[in-house]
């Protein structure tokens, strides 16, 4: 049976138990995709992210992110808190005020940059790896109003509805103001305008697993 370490961080927040949680086994060498899957849905934080050596030598490491129902090709918050964990954790070394890594993920080579705010801060930014898709066409409006349970007449007439993604696919859907809060949903599931996240942390903890061989 092989024993795992792995660390637990809050991303984009400097607030301790704030922002996006995240789990990072920085060293997950042994593991299968079941049971990477079955770890992600055992600790069911909204994310999980596996390092491995990378498959390109010009690149930094392999992460792979998982949720606790399946495999993303990409996501923002994972990314950052990796990189994070990495490099406080003594993972990578640290290249001055700026520290540039490449992450190799589903969607293709990501590029970090990693910066000291203070002796507790790290700030830390990403290019994705691609622009923006658009497609396939979404429903009727009419449709996504059911969904939401909300009327058509509370989607913007004059706006479009797109599907829109960096890696993984969104739903941009133009609402009035006034409902917007109603059907709010998690701020971290939403895709950003610009191609680059950005993000702090600050609480690191770190604990172990252990793995039966498949």
């Amino acid at each position: 049976m092989t024993s795992y370490q792995f660390y637990t961080v809050d991303v984009f927040t400097d607030q301790v138990f704030g922002g996006n949680q995240l789990a990072v086994f920085p060293k997950a060498e042994g593991l299968t995709d079941q049971q990477m899957q079955t770890i992600a849905r055992e600790l069911n934080l909204s994310e999980t992210t596996f390092v491995f050596p990378p498959e390109d030598p010009n690149n930094t490491r392999k992460v792979r992110i998982f949720t606790p129902g399946a495999e993303l090709p990409f996501a923002g918050h994972p990314t950052l808190g990796t990189a994070h964990v990495l490099l406080a954790a003594g993972e990578l070394a640290s290249n001055g005020a700026v520290t540039e890594i490449v992450f190799e993920e589903g969607v293709g080579p990501i590029p970090v940059s990693i910066s000291k705010r203070d002796s507790t801060r790290t700030f830390a930014q990403l290019s994705a790896a691609q622009m923006p898709v658009f497609g396939p066409p979404p429903r009727a409006r009419k449709d996504l109003a059911a969904i939401l349970s909300i009327s058509p007449e509370d989607i913007r007439a004059h706006e479009p509805v797109e599907a829109v993604s960096c890696g993984v696919p969104y739903l941009f859907l133009p609402l009035r103001p006034a409902t917007q809060s109603s059907v709010a949903r998690e701020p971290d599931r939403v895709v950003p305008r610009s191609p680059r996240h950005k993000g702090s942390r600050r609480k690191m903890s770190g604990d172990s697993l252990e793995a039966k061989p498949a």
